[in-house]
């Protein structure tokens, strides 16, 4: 949040896919105005109970904002897209000039799928590397595919990291 900050300043930060609605309840106290994106009724009500934040419910792609963002999250999101460059252009479309984005998608050349790929050549141990490939993930990114993919869509990269794997 505090290189989101340093990045775009404060104003309006829209989390899509809120997952518990923590990331959002974090912002709100770190003085952003905060609103998430949603597309399960039941994730958006239990962040709205929990964390008493601001979520409407629906796909991102038909979402419009009466205030535009100034940064857009989206943890653990993009992989389950089914057209990632149309969510990414959606995003930039609907972000504050000068705004940020924040995108987290689990790494391909990660330790931990370069494990899973050697597992799943393994006869009895196949079944183990499955579960990290799995069917509503549409995409796998690595860090230079996301790269790319991020500034043919028009963004600036201004930071890619990594982060240790967890299963």
């Amino acid at each position: 949040l505090e290189r989101l900050r340093e990045l775009a300043g404060a104003g309006r930060l829209v989390d899509v896919g809120i997952g518990t609605g923590l990331l959002l309840h974090l912002a709100q106290e770190a003085g952003f105005d905060v609103l998430g994106c949603e597309i399960s009724p039941g994730a958006a009500a239990k962040a709205k109970e929990e964390f008493g934040v601001a979520v409407m419910v629906g796909d991102f792609l038909q979402s419009e904002f009466d205030v535009a963002p100034r940064v857009i999250t989206m943890a653990d999101v993009l992989e389950h897209t089914p057209d990632p460059r149309v969510f990414l252009e959606h995003a930039l479309a609907s972000l504050e000039p000068g705004g940020a984005l924040f995108v987290a998608v689990p790494n391909h050349r990660s330790t931990l799928f370069g494990m899973a790929d050697i597992l799943a050549r393994l006869p009895l141990l196949g079944s183990i590397a499955e579960r990290l490939y799995v069917p509503n993930h549409y995409w796998y990114f690595t860090p230079a595919t996301l790269r790319r993919l991020v500034e043919d869509v028009g963004f600036e990269v201004s930071e890619v990291r990594g982060e240790t794997p967890y299963l």
